[in-house]
């Protein structure tokens, strides 16, 4: 059971404190000067993941992209900046087809990761060993510092969610019938799945615990 509570606890992390770091981050650089450009630095490399990641879901359901920008600061006004956007048509499956579109960053960001670790020498295919390979290195503690930055992209923004609430019971009762027929793989039988999901998710909860680790203020 231990995969089931590690990946719980890692999208907590990410949801409760992973958006700390990225809003403090912003916070900071707002203040102007070189403070700003260092935030642009940090923030643009997991806000183009992120929206592209948007953008990629888009076309496999079948929108229309109208427009993409991966990476330019505007301020909305109220202390609000859109760092990146990705505008489209409606796309295919409803608000299930729209949930998929705005969480998509939750793994793109993750998945980007884990592909660029398998370079590195004895990383081996599991997200686990990619890690554990990083830190032998200091290729691989430099690539880890990357990623940990390339995470702060990873959490979907506060509209990203709006159709979320409407897509889980359409996707949680047909599952829940399935799995009562016994039609889908039992609990045990998914652990390794979970495992891999949860070794994905690694990077971007260690940005987490950073988040519950900043002081409040700096």
């Amino acid at each position: 059971m231990w995969p089931t509570i590690a990946l719980l606890s890692e999208i907590v992390l990410i949801y409760t404190a992973g958006s700390k770091v990225s809003s403090r981050i912003l916070g900071w650089g707002l203040r102007g000067g070189w403070r700003k450009g260092v935030a642009w630095i940090l923030l643009a490399p997991g806000t183009a993941i992120h929206e592209t990641s948007h953008l990629i879901v888009v076309l496999l359901l079948g929108g229309k992209v109208i427009r993409f920008v991966p990476f330019s600061p505007k301020d909305m006004g109220g202390g609000r900046v859109q760092l990146g956007v990705v505008e489209h048509t409606v796309v295919r499956g409803g608000p299930v087809g729209g949930s998929l579109v705005g969480i998509a960053p939750l793994f793109g960001v993750p998945i980007v990761i884990w592909l660029s670790g398998l370079l590195l020498p004895g990383s081996g295919g599991n997200p686990w060993q990619v890690v554990a390979a990083a830190t032998h290195t200091p290729w691989g503690i430099l690539w880890l510092t990357a990623c940990m930055i390339v995470s702060l992209g990873a959490l979907p923004s506060p509209s990203d969610h709006r159709d979320l609430p409407w897509a889980l019971p359409i996707i949680a009762l047909p599952l829940l019938v399935l799995y009562l027929c016994g039609v889908l793989p039992s609990w045990n039988d998914l652990q390794p799945t979970l495992l891999f999901l949860a070794g994905l998710f690694l990077v971007p909860s260690l940005v987490g615990v950073l988040g519950w680790a900043w002081p409040r203020h700096r």
